[in-house]
């Protein structure tokens, strides 16, 4: 547990819609999933603390870079399922924008 409102008003407390948690509360517990040396690989839990204020570390931008490394297509599956469990049309602007922004800044750097 690395968030520090965690720490103080623990997890049944926080509303999820009103506090923009970090990704490091969402992506420790997913670790232990994706881990290279599990034969069946399970796709992680889509993220309970996104604030819908479109912030830079927002965690279904950290959800879909994990989706990207399970399927390894480019982004395209990934892509695709993360948009279809978004339902703000603000929202899913702003991820489709950064999941575009990363397709083309990974294509360049291989």
């Amino acid at each position: 547990m690395n968030c520090p409102l965690l720490k103080v008003y623990g997890p049944n407390r926080i509303l999820r819609s009103t506090t923009p948690l970090c990704r490091m509360t969402h992506s420790s517990s997913d670790t232990t999933q994706n881990s290279p040396t599990s034969h069946t690989t399970q796709i992680p839990e889509e993220p309970t603390t996104c604030c819908m204020s479109g912030c830079a570390n927002c965690v279904w931008i950290e959800y879909a870079n994990q989706l990207c490394k399970i399927f390894g297509d480019g982004g395209e599956k990934s892509k695709e399922i993360v948009l279809s469990k978004v339902t703000d049309p603000n929202m899913r602007a702003f991820l489709l924008m950064e999941l575009k922004a990363m397709e083309k800044s990974t294509s360049k750097s291989s």
